[in-house]
């Protein structure tokens, strides 16, 4: 309850900020993802932002981070095109010739009924593009399926197979319209890209803005402050020079959920547990890693947890183990006190084959697990239809100021909306 309300209080102050500095780029992003998102997404991107605000941060404050972002997508000169205008000049004299679509259309012209309706749509898209009326949609519609997929790639209809040069520029068009498609998705990813990136650091100013007046901290901040005081600060090694002498133990439960920065507290905290004095067999107690969890239940990717992070820290403390000259033990629990042996050979059914075997890395004696009841009542597995989500509907209270935003209000209606609640 108490983090759901920090983060409510953070939303209401991002809104805040939105409306205070209407044309600020925080303000242009909050707008994009507003009218690109419905309502519950866009709240669950601010929920998602939340979790990766470290991250976040560490990526806007690098200089220069937008035109990364659009190289990285593939743009070498790092500057931002805006995806509708790749999609029109991709449809408009020059990029594409009117006379080559008259020509086909021409040809389909002379064809059975369906090949009347494809002459009449490549007719249409030539006129647009000689009128500077182009539309992408039009001219990707007219040569590509319902799929995407290139029309009469596999069976061209009798109207090509007569006119083979015809065929071959017709091919050659659909291989430009889906590369200034594939351009065009690409500048959108990194456009939205650079919008999330500036909502985020944004609402992590305001998220930790309200921390800092409240006094809070929350689950994150306990791991990172501990991290970096076991490993970054120049205090580090007097703090586990203290910790060392008062530690045996360690218990690792549901491993595979171990997020990369617990993992590093976890490496400083048992750094001296096998060196030095600390791995000598005379010392009373042993000093000893119990660590247990299975990389098929790893759900915790949201918080940068890695079934294969799992079989790294394995390798890494069986090498630690093995090089101080103790016992090592890295049993595969197979015997089962939980569930019945119907359940259990379903799973083993699941992840038997190689490619299900390669998702989740077991160890190489370990090709194929093969658990074992020790219930010996029945039980069944129930296959329910997979759900598939349907898109939440616009709100009333500002889908209408979509459609005719002009100046933010869009934006605006939003922002007050949440700043209300």
């Amino acid at each position: 309850a108490g983090a759901g309300a920090l983060s409510a209080e953070a939303r209401v102050a991002l809104a805040h900020l939105v409306l205070a500095e209407p044309e600020s780029p925080v303000a242009t992003a909050y707008e994009h993802m507003a009218v690109e998102l419905a309502h519950n997404h866009f709240e669950e991107l601010l929920k998602a932002l939340e979790g990766k605000r470290e991250q976040v941060a560490a990526l806007v404050a690098r200089p220069g981070y937008e035109a990364t972002v659009w190289r990285r997508c593939g743009f070498a000169d790092g500057v931002a095109r805006d995806p509708a205008d790749l999609r029109a000049a991709a449809a408009s004299a020059p990029a594409l010739d009117p006379a080559l679509w008259r020509e086909m259309a021409a040809v389909f012209a002379g064809g059975g009924k369906m090949d009347m309706a494809t002459a009449d749509a490549m007719a249409a898209v030539a006129e647009g593009a000689a009128s500077g009326r182009a539309e992408f949609e039009a001219a990707w519609s007219a040569l590509f399926t319902g799929e995407n997929e290139p029309r009469w790639a596999e069976k061209p209809p009798n109207v090509l197979k007569r006119d083979p040069a015809l065929h071959r520029r017709l091919a050659a068009e659909q291989a430009r319209l889906n590369a200034a498609r594939r351009e065009a998705c690409a500048a959108a990813v990194a456009r939205d890209t650079v919008a999330v990136l500036t909502l985020g650091a944004a609402y992590r100013g305001a998220y930790e803005g309200v921390k800092r007046r409240r006094g809070l901290l929350d689950f994150t901040d306990l791991v990172h402050r501990a991290s970096a005081l076991l490993t970054k600060r120049a205090d580090a090694a007097w703090v586990l020079y203290k910790l060392d002498g008062g530690i045996d133990h360690v218990l690792v439960d549901e491993a595979q959920d171990t997020a990369p920065e617990q993992w590093d507290i976890l490496r400083a905290l048992t750094g001296e547990f096998f060196s030095g004095a600390g791995a000598l067999p005379a010392r009373d107690p042993d000093r000893t890693v119990f660590a247990v969890g299975d990389e098929k239940q790893s759900i915790y990717s949201f918080q940068g947890a890695r079934p294969e992070r799992l079989r790294k820290e394995l390798e890494y403390y069986s090498a630690l183990v093995d090089g101080a000259g103790r016992p090592w033990r890295g049993p595969a629990l197979t015997e089962s006190y939980r569930s019945t042996p119907q359940v259990l050979k379903f799973v083993d059914s699941v992840f038997g084959p190689e490619a299900m075997r390669a998702a989740v890395p077991a160890p190489e004696s370990e090709n194929v697990l093969e658990h074992t009841a020790v219930r010996t009542d029945a039980g069944c597995v129930d296959l329910w239809p997979v759900e598939q989500e349907t898109a939440a509907p616009e709100l009333d209270a500002w889908a209408p100021a979509v459609e005719a935003d002009a100046g933010g209000s869009a934006r605006k209606r939003l922002a007050q909306r949440i700043a209300r609640e």
